[in-house]
Protein backbone atom coordinates (compact mmCIF):
# COMPACT_ATOMS: atom_id res chain seq x y z
CA UNK A 1 0.00 0.00 0.00
CA UNK A 2 1.19 3.16 -1.06
CA UNK A 3 1.63 5.29 2.29
CA UNK A 4 2.02 8.94 0.57
CA UNK A 5 -1.37 9.53 -0.43
CA UNK A 6 -3.19 9.24 2.84
CA UNK A 7 -4.40 11.84 4.86
CA UNK A 8 -4.04 11.90 8.46
CA UNK A 9 -6.68 14.40 9.68
CA UNK A 10 -7.18 14.83 13.18
CA UNK A 11 -10.70 15.28 12.93
CA UNK A 12 -11.80 15.15 16.93
CA UNK A 13 -9.66 18.30 17.47
CA UNK A 14 -11.39 20.32 13.97
CA UNK A 15 -14.52 19.16 16.07
CA UNK A 16 -13.77 21.20 19.20
CA UNK A 17 -12.78 23.89 17.03
CA UNK A 18 -16.33 23.73 14.53
CA UNK A 19 -19.05 22.45 17.39
CA UNK A 20 -19.36 25.75 19.07
CA UNK A 21 -18.33 28.03 15.97
CA UNK A 22 -21.82 26.04 14.31
CA UNK A 23 -23.75 26.70 17.57
CA UNK A 24 -22.46 30.36 17.42
CA UNK A 25 -23.90 30.96 13.92
CA UNK A 26 -27.14 29.55 14.72
CA UNK A 27 -27.56 31.77 17.24
CA UNK A 28 -26.46 34.59 15.24
CA UNK A 29 -28.90 33.65 12.44
CA UNK A 30 -31.75 32.74 14.47
CA UNK A 31 -33.25 36.18 14.62
CA UNK A 32 -32.52 37.12 11.07
CA UNK A 33 -34.39 33.95 9.97
CA UNK A 34 -36.94 34.93 12.23
CA UNK A 35 -38.06 37.99 11.10
CA UNK A 36 -37.71 36.92 7.42
CA UNK A 37 -40.47 34.70 8.20
CA UNK A 38 -42.51 36.65 10.83
CA UNK A 39 -41.89 40.31 9.21
CA UNK A 40 -39.10 42.37 11.14
CA UNK A 41 -42.28 44.48 12.91
CA UNK A 42 -43.80 40.95 14.53
CA UNK A 43 -39.96 39.40 15.08
CA UNK A 44 -39.89 40.96 19.10
CA UNK A 45 -43.17 39.40 20.09
CA UNK A 46 -42.47 36.16 18.21
CA UNK A 47 -39.03 35.70 20.26
CA UNK A 48 -40.86 32.21 21.82
CA UNK A 49 -39.94 30.67 18.84
CA UNK A 50 -35.97 31.87 18.62
CA UNK A 51 -34.72 28.46 20.62
CA UNK A 52 -37.42 25.98 18.06
CA UNK A 53 -35.69 27.89 15.60
CA UNK A 54 -31.91 27.95 16.37
CA UNK A 55 -32.28 24.73 16.35
CA UNK A 56 -33.75 23.86 13.22
CA UNK A 57 -30.77 26.23 11.65
CA UNK A 58 -28.99 23.48 13.63
CA UNK A 59 -29.93 20.55 12.05
CA UNK A 60 -29.80 22.41 8.88
CA UNK A 61 -26.72 23.47 9.76
CA UNK A 62 -25.04 19.93 9.80
CA UNK A 63 -26.74 18.60 7.08
CA UNK A 64 -25.07 21.38 5.04
CA UNK A 65 -21.57 20.46 7.00
CA UNK A 66 -22.33 16.89 5.89
CA UNK A 67 -22.47 17.78 2.09
CA UNK A 68 -20.22 20.14 2.11
CA UNK A 69 -17.63 17.65 3.80
CA UNK A 70 -18.43 15.41 1.69
CA UNK A 71 -17.99 17.25 -1.62
CA UNK A 72 -14.37 18.48 -0.59
CA UNK A 73 -13.25 15.48 1.25
CA UNK A 74 -14.84 12.13 -0.08
CA UNK A 75 -16.95 9.84 1.42
CA UNK A 76 -14.72 8.40 4.36
CA UNK A 77 -13.01 11.81 5.59
CA UNK A 78 -16.47 13.49 6.03
CA UNK A 79 -18.02 10.30 7.80
CA UNK A 80 -14.98 11.00 10.22
CA UNK A 81 -15.44 14.08 10.76
CA UNK A 82 -19.49 13.70 11.02
CA UNK A 83 -18.91 11.15 13.94
CA UNK A 84 -16.51 13.34 15.69
CA UNK A 85 -18.67 16.75 15.30
CA UNK A 86 -22.16 15.17 16.24
CA UNK A 87 -21.33 14.13 19.25
CA UNK A 88 -19.35 17.87 20.60
CA UNK A 89 -22.73 19.44 18.79
CA UNK A 90 -25.15 17.54 21.13
CA UNK A 91 -23.07 18.24 23.99
CA UNK A 92 -23.17 21.59 23.89
CA UNK A 93 -27.21 21.56 24.16
CA UNK A 94 -29.44 21.89 27.04
CA UNK A 95 -29.83 18.56 28.64
CA UNK A 96 -34.03 18.98 27.51
CA UNK A 97 -32.77 18.48 23.89
CA UNK A 98 -30.65 15.88 24.12
CA UNK A 99 -33.12 13.42 23.99
CA UNK A 100 -34.79 14.17 21.07
CA UNK A 101 -31.90 15.65 18.74
CA UNK A 102 -30.48 12.46 17.19
CA UNK A 103 -33.76 11.84 16.33
CA UNK A 104 -34.78 15.16 14.50
CA UNK A 105 -31.08 15.28 12.95
CA UNK A 106 -31.84 11.90 11.38
CA UNK A 107 -35.30 12.88 9.50
CA UNK A 108 -33.89 16.44 8.39
CA UNK A 109 -31.24 14.45 7.23
CA UNK A 110 -32.83 11.80 5.67
CA UNK A 111 -35.23 14.43 4.19
CA UNK A 112 -32.75 17.19 3.24
CA UNK A 113 -31.21 14.40 1.20
CA UNK A 114 -33.82 13.66 -0.80
CA UNK A 115 -33.09 16.91 -2.77
CA UNK A 116 -29.90 16.25 -4.93
CA UNK A 117 -29.96 20.29 -6.32
CA UNK A 118 -29.16 23.22 -3.78
CA UNK A 119 -31.17 25.26 -6.31
CA UNK A 120 -32.07 24.98 -9.38
CA UNK A 121 -30.64 25.30 -13.07
CA UNK A 122 -31.36 28.71 -15.09
CA UNK A 123 -34.99 28.75 -15.90
CA UNK A 124 -36.16 25.53 -13.61
CA UNK A 125 -38.61 25.92 -10.60
CA UNK A 126 -37.19 26.23 -7.35
CA UNK A 127 -39.66 22.89 -6.24
CA UNK A 128 -37.41 20.07 -5.03
CA UNK A 129 -34.53 21.76 -4.17
CA UNK A 130 -32.68 21.58 -0.45
CA UNK A 131 -33.10 25.66 -0.49
CA UNK A 132 -36.35 25.81 -0.94
CA UNK A 133 -37.70 22.75 1.11
CA UNK A 134 -35.79 23.96 3.44
CA UNK A 135 -37.63 27.28 3.37
CA UNK A 136 -41.30 25.74 2.77
CA UNK A 137 -40.65 23.89 5.96
CA UNK A 138 -39.52 26.16 8.29
CA UNK A 139 -41.89 28.62 6.28
CA UNK A 140 -44.87 26.53 7.03
CA UNK A 141 -44.19 26.38 10.68
CA UNK A 142 -43.38 30.22 11.38
CA UNK A 143 -44.82 32.18 8.80
CA UNK A 144 -48.39 30.23 7.93
CA UNK A 145 -46.78 29.39 4.62
CA UNK A 146 -46.55 32.56 3.72
CA UNK A 147 -45.16 32.76 0.05
CA UNK A 148 -43.04 36.13 0.35
CA UNK A 149 -41.23 34.78 3.74
CA UNK A 150 -40.29 31.39 1.72
CA UNK A 151 -39.32 33.20 -1.08
CA UNK A 152 -36.78 35.38 1.16
CA UNK A 153 -36.02 32.28 3.04
CA UNK A 154 -34.30 30.98 -0.13
CA UNK A 155 -31.75 33.69 -0.72
CA UNK A 156 -31.09 34.03 3.62
CA UNK A 157 -30.17 29.72 3.24
CA UNK A 158 -27.95 30.73 0.19
CA UNK A 159 -26.20 32.98 2.54
CA UNK A 160 -26.39 30.73 5.44
CA UNK A 161 -24.68 27.80 3.45
CA UNK A 162 -21.76 30.74 2.31
CA UNK A 163 -21.52 31.26 5.91
CA UNK A 164 -20.62 27.31 7.07
CA UNK A 165 -18.77 27.03 4.10
CA UNK A 166 -16.45 29.97 4.87
CA UNK A 167 -16.55 28.85 8.81
CA UNK A 168 -15.29 25.45 7.87
CA UNK A 169 -12.85 26.39 5.72
CA UNK A 170 -11.31 28.88 8.08
CA UNK A 171 -10.82 26.10 10.38
CA UNK A 172 -8.87 24.00 8.10
CA UNK A 173 -11.79 21.17 7.63
CA UNK A 174 -11.87 21.85 3.82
Amino acid sequence: MWPFNKRTENFDAKADIVAPLLMDCCKEAAPTFLKTLVGEDKADAQSEHLVPLTIELLIFALHLTDRITFGRLGGDSRSSFMDALLPRVQGMLYPHFHGNFQEQYNLRNSFYGGFRKFYPEKNENLENTLFWEFSKATGTIYSKSNPAAIMLMVGDSMNFMSTINELLTKANVI
